[in-house]
């Protein structure tokens, strides 16, 4: 009796590539999203710091130095009376920002130049650097905490609410707006 040859069919040579092809699609597929998560998680935090700076250089100020010296604001003002960023609506607050357009309807007395001392608007922009494309900080400036006006005034508010924002377009992949909010108080 002859005996047979083994080996593979061409069949299950053809099932095994298709097999090892599928599995390495995946892997590959791993690897360009691990990047690209990486990537964004370097954005992010490079983001997160820059907000920490923006409250860091807030921390030692003063009412007079944020008001008069920094961000041009009277005391008397009672800022926008509503406005909304990035889906919430801020009421009695005045906007600070690098970016003149970083919402679509910006009110009137949004400033993206400081008036005098340290120049803080210009310092973040350079702090953002090319490393966040289209990068922005946003800073909204809210009294709260004011017993003898309604709506608040940022001479006699006991409390300022600070957010910062700051965003920037996700240019690996698909490009997508990015954002990351920090929130202090100050109180006088």
């Amino acid at each position: 009796m002859r005996r047979k040859s083994n080996g593979y069919s061409l069949i299950e040579v053809m099932i095994a590539m298709a097999i090892l092809g599928s599995v390495l699609i995946a892997i590959m597929s791993l690897f360009v999203w691990g990047r690209r998560n990486v990537y964004s998680g370097k954005q992010m935090t490079k983001a997160i710091a820059i907000g920490n700076r923006v409250l860091e250089d807030f921390a030692p100020l003063t009412k007079k130095d944020i008001y008069s010296g920094a961000f041009n604001m009277a005391t008397t003002a009672t800022g926008t009376a509503s406005v909304t960023i990035l889906g919430t609506t801020y009421t009695n607050c005045s906007i600070r920002s690098t970016d003149p357009n970083v919402i679509p309807s910006p009110p009137a007395d949004i400033s993206t130049q400081t008036s005098g001392g340290p120049d803080f608007l210009t310092k973040w922009q350079t702090q953002m650097g090319s490393d966040l494309a289209n990068g922005s900080v946003t800073v909204l400036l809210q009294p709260t905490d004011d017993p003898t006006n309604t709506p608040a005034q940022y001479g006699t508010a006991q409390v300022l609410r600070v957010r910062v924002i700051v965003q920037w377009q996700e240019s690996a992949g698909a490009k997508r707006n990015r954002n990351v909010t920090l929130d202090t108080v100050k109180t006088f």
